[in-house]
């Protein structure tokens, strides 16, 4: 009997530990799109290389700079061997479609972290993301909070925004369901998400606003995939007069009918 008992001890002790998922610390590509943000950039480097999670390698896309910004990049460069810096062909000026396909091309990680070159992470901003993916399977695409600091006029344009985003989204797994014309997006930066390398391998660059390449992006991605969400304020976006500030962000909204549309066409929502 006391022998069954032990066998029984052991059968069930093994089950546990099989069903327990392994620890899985896998390369991170994190691809910085620069372009004439030297004031800002290696700020943005200091903060990825100050991450407490090590598995990573960081791309760095130049997109024709006209300031010191290639002189800058390239100090890390000879610094440290985990960061790389590449240019279109000439050092030519492509936009942020093609910057971000190149980075893809030149990326070896299992996961894409994205930051841009005017903001910065908080050092556990990996190391958080990566507990994450061996909490839960089939994590694929993982958003995170987000804090604000920079001009005051932006930060209360977009304090609303974010405050929505908060409180729709939970801590873990959501499914979003995409729905034909919806003009929502979720995630509001690219420097707070990260990306399973796979997903973006049949992904189309080809958004009708290249400023808003990310929502392109991520509409395809969500159609077939939950997103997970870390309330966590790990990364520090910068407000102030850019390419998705306030009047520009108006600005596009007359042609957001459009860029809906041919979204909505693209991953084949019907209303």
């Amino acid at each position: 009997m006391t022998n069954r008992i032990i066998r029984l001890f052991n059968s069930l002790k093994y089950q546990k530990t099989a069903q327990k998922k392994e620890s899985h610390e896998p390369l991170i590509s994190v691809i910085i799109a620069s372009y004439n943000y030297s004031n800002f950039i290696t700020t943005t480097i200091d903060s990825v290389l100050s991450q407490t999670y090590k598995n990573y390698e960081i791309i760095i896309i130049d997109d024709g700079s006209t300031d010191d910004s290639r002189e800058c990049i390239g100090k890390y460069v000879k610094k440290h061997n985990n960061v790389h810096l590449y240019t279109h062909p000439m050092c030519e000026n492509k936009g942020l479609p093609e910057t971000l396909k190149l980075g893809i091309r030149k990326s070896k990680g299992e996961y894409i972290a994205f930051c841009e070159s005017d903001d910065y992470w908080h050092q556990e901003h990996l190391a958080r993301k990566v507990r994450m993916i061996n909490k839960y399977d089939n994590v694929n695409i993982i958003l995170n909070g987000i804090k604000m600091f920079g001009d005051k006029d932006e930060i209360k344009f977009n304090s609303k925004y974010l405050k929505s985003i908060n409180k729709l989204l939970r801590e873990g797994k959501n499914k979003i369901q995409i729905i034909a014309g919806d003009k929502k997006n979720i995630i509001p930066t690219f420097s707070a998400v990260m990306i399973k390398s796979s997903e973006l391998k049949d992904i189309n660059f080809n958004s009708p606003i290249p400023a808003w390449i990310d929502f392109w992006l991520y509409r395809q991605v969500l159609k077939t995939n939950a997103l997970y969400y870390l309330r966590d304020k790990l990364t520090y976006w910068r407000m102030h007069k850019s390419f998705n500030c306030k009047s520009k962000v108006e600005e596009y909204g007359k042609l957001s009918d459009m860029f809906i549309q041919q979204s909505d066409n693209l991953i084949d929502v019907v209303k």
